[in-house]
């Protein structure tokens, strides 16, 4: 042996050591890197999702804050139509309600005047009769003596009313 203290020679510790590193340096090109590219592209694949996820979020978010804009523009629009309506409604009812007003004055005035026809038409035939039997009356009294002419009148006072009805 060389005369090293305890036994130990260089070259096995060389060998050892060179042995060591080339194990080091297959296991490094051979495992270390694949891991280290297979946990930085899962690594890239989560932050991607991730980045896809806030992204989709805030989408959402602006398409929910469109859409309740759009609701809200649309229940001011129904409010506003509805109030349209109810003016047109009241409207229509105010233009009705004076046609109707108009329709009865109207037909008041043609009552009052058929009314007002018919009163001065009775009152001419009442006149009628009366100087008909005026004239009968006086008829009579010419023809006949005082009491005889009295029967007859009232007999053909009679009989023109029992005509009339």
């Amino acid at each position: 042996m060389n005369g090293l203290p305890l036994n130990i020679d260089w070259q096995q510790i060389l060998l050892h050591l060179m042995n060591f590193v080339i194990l080091t340096g297959g296991l490094y090109f051979l495992l270390y890197r694949p891991i280290q590219n297979f946990l930085a592209q899962r690594e890239k694949t989560y932050t991607d999702r991730e980045a896809e996820t806030a992204r989709l979020r805030q989408e959402a978010e602006a398409m929910r804050a469109e859409y309740a804009d759009k609701l809200r523009r649309a229940d001011e629009e129904i409010a506003a139509r509805r109030e349209q309506i109810e003016h047109a409604a009241e409207r229509e009812a105010q233009l009705q309600l004076q046609q109707a007003q108009a329709q009865v004055k109207l037909i008041l005035s043609r009552a009052e005047t058929v009314s007002e026809s018919r009163r001065s038409e009775t009152v001419r035939d009442l006149h009628r009769e009366a100087a008909a039997l005026a004239m009968e009356a006086v008829k009579h009294l010419v023809l006949t003596d005082g009491q005889q002419a009295l029967d007859s009148f009232l007999d053909a006072a009679e009989s023109e009313s029992e005509d009339e009805h």
